[in-house]
């Protein structure tokens, strides 16, 4: 059974894919490439939410 830090990790590496799909096609200042990078933070605030997390109960 996969973790939910490799779920988000996994979630990450393909909203960053699909960011630079964004990026090639529309621009990097492009609305659309905001929101894909503003997806892309999410998924990374959830990691780091849930890592501070774990390194709280292990301490």
């Amino acid at each position: 059974m996969r973790s939910r830090k490799d779920e988000i990790l996994s979630q990450i590496e393909l909203l960053r894919k699909k960011m630079h799909e964004v990026v090639d096609i529309y621009g990097l200042a492009s609305p659309q490439a905001l929101i894909a990078s503003q997806h892309v933070d999410n998924a990374l605030n959830e990691y780091n939410r849930l890592q501070f997390t774990v390194e709280e109960i292990a301490s």
